[in-house]
């Protein structure tokens, strides 16, 4: 693999892949093998470090470059689940769920089925909010405000259609809300990453 500056100018010498891909290499060891300047391709290497078309090694090259690649091209960040990646969808959820089941009883005594009603608009709402904070960091941002849109919007108007509206102003309530949280979430996404 040859050797080359990385593309975005830090100055941290790379590797670059037979399928094209970069990866960083980690700081050099003193007494490390690999010579050169980090500002120019030092020529191409075969499969086991010579050069391309030779069996055998380059003079001065350690074969090792593919544990450099290695180490450097996925670092794998783990995000810690903490009280606030169960508590939140599940206050969500419960304030859902009495709202829907206070919509649900139609002007007339709370009975056990508006409570259930109440617990199963409430457990669906917190499982879905709960499913996409899990996943949200392999989103990209776009997608994940899209998505969060979308929870919303279709929250409000699930809500808004328990009320006896009509269900295209129950569609167009939702949809007013999804754009607001589109806009919302996407620019609160944009300025912290």
């Amino acid at each position: 693999m040859p050797r080359f500056r990385n593309p975005s100018g830090a100055g941290v010498p790379c590797l670059r892949s037979p399928s094209g891909s970069v990866f960083e290499l980690p700081p050099r060891a003193p007494g490390c093998a690999l010579g050169g300047s980090p500002g120019r391709v030092e020529g191409e290497t075969g499969r086991w470090g010579g050069p391309r078309g030779s069996p055998g090694r380059a003079e001065g090259r350690s074969t090792d470059m593919a544990t450099h690649a290695t180490r450097a091209a996925a670092p794998v960040t783990r995000h810690r689940t903490g009280t606030a990646s169960w508590a939140i969808p599940l206050a969500l959820g419960a304030v859902f769920g009495f709202y829907a089941g206070f919509l649900h009883r139609t002007g007339t005594v709370v009975g056990w089925g508006d409570v259930l009603f109440g617990v199963v608009a409430g457990l669906i709402l917190a499982a879905l909010a709960y499913g996409l904070g899990r996943i949200q960091h392999s989103m990209p941002r776009e997608l994940r405000a899209f998505a969060y849109a979308s929870l919303c919007g279709i929250a409000i108007g699930f809500l808004h259609s328990l009320t006896g509206t009509s269900i295209l102003r129950s569609a167009g309530m939702g949809l007013m809300f999804a754009a607001a949280m589109l806009v919302v979430s996407f620019y609160v996404f944009y300025t912290h990453e």
